[in-house]
């Protein structure tokens, strides 16, 4: 019984993971998804951080605790890798990036596991 119970589980979790993230849209005025380079190009910054910043400046955000009782953090990934905090999008030209992705932290947790910011994940593709 209790396995049966374990599976029930996981898949709630597998099913509220998949409807949070069936949610987000890849336009350009969402405020979760997907922004590609044209759109953080138009703003006329340089930087990937000063682009959010004028375009998504949600995703700068955090909202909540973190699961330790401390603030909750985001974290940026930049091809699958851990990158660093938010102040690190600074150092990425516009024009080195194909898109940008925001995912909360259900979101994150599911793609990353515990690497996954608890406050959600900025995850930047590169060309």
């Amino acid at each position: 019984m209790r396995s049966v119970h374990r599976w029930i589980c996981l898949l709630t979790l597998v099913l509220a993971a998949g409807c949070a993230s069936s949610g987000t849209s890849g336009s350009a005025s969402s405020s979760t998804g997907t922004l590609n380079r044209e759109a953080m190009m138009e703003t006329g910054h340089a930087t990937v951080l000063d682009a959010l910043s004028q375009l998504r400046p949600q995703w700068l955000t955090v909202r909540g605790a973190g699961r330790t009782g401390r603030p909750a953090e985001i974290v940026v990934f930049v091809d699958g890798a851990r990158f660093g905090p938010v102040s690190s999008l600074r150092s990425i030209n516009v024009n080195s990036v194909l898109d940008a992705e925001f995912l909360t932290a259900r979101e994150a947790a599911t793609r990353y596991g515990t690497l996954g910011g608890d406050g959600g994940v900025i995850a930047v593709r590169t060309r």
